[in-house]
């Protein structure tokens, strides 16, 4: 059957200095997709330093944005509503919490992989979620984020997830939610062990 290169959908590249997993014909399959294929491509998704303003020339199709977000995943139904930014941080733990589980698993299922499979750590800035989290009581009203605190506990009990402080400053996700300066994007994109072509 030979070596495998695409795998769910993710492109797999064998390289001398170990396995490479670049995105670029998933982009490339976006852009072709919305005519979008001849854009400039930038360093960075969008500068702190630049400055947004209103958008006076042609109106972008709603419909057109939302097939977008569609085709990235960045749209799905809301399954719980809350009433604060904790409880919204609480919500995103859980979802976290629970993919790290099935990683954990599917490494189980691996028989070359090296077993006990160690602690996997997740770094969060928010302390009040943490505290909440580690917490043995939820003393919330909604039964919604009372399971969501059950299930992220129960993870923490069971040994399959730890959760640390991180300081905003030194957050890896930063540039993923927010703009960033081009050399602050470098950094953390080195500091999580990616590389450019």
């Amino acid at each position: 059957m030979g070596e495998a290169d695409v795998i769910l959908g993710i492109r797999i590249k064998d390289e001398s200095n170990g396995i490479a997993i670049p995105q670029s014909h998933y982009i490339e399959k976006v852009l072709k997709k919305f005519n979008y294929f001849d854009s400039t491509p930038v360093s960075t998704l969008m500068d702190a330093s630049e400055k947004l303003m209103p958008n006076n020339g042609q109106a972008i199709s709603q419909l057109e944005y939302y097939r977008v977000l569609e085709l990235l995943n960045a749209s799905k139904k809301q399954t719980c509503i809350t009433s604060s930014t904790m409880e919204s941080e609480f919500v995103a733990l859980a979802a976290t919490g629970k993919e790290v589980e099935w990683l954990k698993n599917l490494l189980l299922e691996i028989p070359l992989w090296v077993k006990p499979i160690a602690l996997i750590s997740i770094r969060y800035d928010s302390a009040a979620t943490l505290a909440k989290a580690y917490s043995h009581m939820y003393n919330g009203k909604s039964r919604h984020l009372g399971v969501r605190h059950s299930m992220i506990h129960e993870r923490i009990t069971n040994g399959v997830v730890s959760l640390e402080f991180v300081r905003s400053q030194q957050n890896l996700d930063d540039h993923f939610t927010k703009g960033l300066a081009r050399d602050l994007v470098i950094k953390s994109a080195e500091r999580m062990g990616l590389k450019s072509n």
